[in-house]
């Protein structure tokens, strides 16, 4: 009789899902992401051997592809979740849209290296200081995504505008090197690599805008909530 009181039980009350563990922990997979992403581009500069030889960067295109898969999953957990829980924490469509937003930014740094492998592409210094700033913007995003669970929405409020904001240095980053390549006359001998250099920094610059974004929608996720 227990038992069968118990099945009833769960059927009708549904264990209560801890949705700010899942948004940090999707948080978590995105910002290791931006960490492998930055490790690849400091792999991939110009060396000696061949770019296909290059042992290393296709490790990295495999963990990148790991880690998108990650947190793809983590995102479809969380709306299966949703659709099963009663009694959410904050509006469900929040939580989607904070989720989708912050996994946009892993899936377009995922594809940049889908790009860049594909087009040989090798990194510069201004890549790496993209990618530096793109780290640092996740690295605020998840602060903001780590105070939703405390209540603190000034804080969020504060990390997520830290974080769009390196959306303004990274297009900073992306107009001075196009400027420096387009007027660099060797590199524009070999016109097809300066427009493939040309489409990387151009998802670079997308991913940028990603990463604003996601800031947008919890400054005015916190702004709702106080």
């Amino acid at each position: 009789m227990g038992n069968i009181l118990k099945k009833i039980s769960e059927i009708f009350v549904p264990k209560e899902t801890d949705f700010y563990k899942l948004m940090e922990e999707h948080a978590d997979i995105c910002l290791k992401g931006a960490e492998t992403f930055g490790e690849f581009i400091v792999s991939n500069e110009k060396k000696e051997k061949d770019f296909k030889d290059r042992v290393d960067i296709k490790e990295y295109r495999k963990k990148m592809g790991e880690m998108e898969d990650d947190g793809n999953k983590r995102r479809f957990e969380i709306s299966v979740k949703l659709r099963e829980t009663f009694v959410t924490p904050m509006d469900r469509n929040d939580i989607l849209e904070i989720t989708n937003a912050t996994d946009e930014i892993l899936k377009y740094m995922d594809t940049s290296v889908k790009e860049i492998i594909l087009y040989e592409v090798d990194s510069t210094e201004g890549m790496k200081e993209i990618s530096e700033f793109l780290y640092r913007s996740l690295r605020e995003l998840r602060g903001a995504i780590y105070s939703l669970r405390k209540k603190q929405y000034e804080d969020v409020i504060k990390h997520a505008t830290e974080a769009k904001k390196y959306e303004d240095y990274i297009e900073t980053t992306y107009r001075k090197d196009l400027k420096k390549f387009f007027n660099d006359k060797d590199l524009m001998k070999d016109v097809g690599y300066a427009f493939k250099l040309r489409e990387v920094y151009r998802h670079l610059s997308n991913t940028a805008d990603r990463c604003d974004a996601a800031g947008k929608v919890l400054v005015d996720l916190a702004v709702k909530m106080m």
